[in-house]
């Protein structure tokens, strides 16, 4: 439901909506195995989040 919601509420500002992109599922497994492992530092693990964010969003 959420998604129709963003999707309408861009149509209605932007007058067009455009998919969120998905991270290469490459990248996305990369990054889960390194959490599950608790590898990670907590800069280190929010740089990927946000990194991963980027690429689905573009922002």
């Amino acid at each position: 439901m959420r998604e129709l919601e963003q999707c309408v509420r861009n149509v209605m500002i932007r007058g067009e909506y455009r998919p969120p992109r998905a991270a290469p599922a490459g990248v996305r497994e990369k990054c889960a195995q390194a959490f599950r492992a608790g590898s990670l530092s907590a800069e280190e693990m929010l740089r990927r989040y946000a990194t991963l964010v980027f690429a689905r969003t573009g922002s």
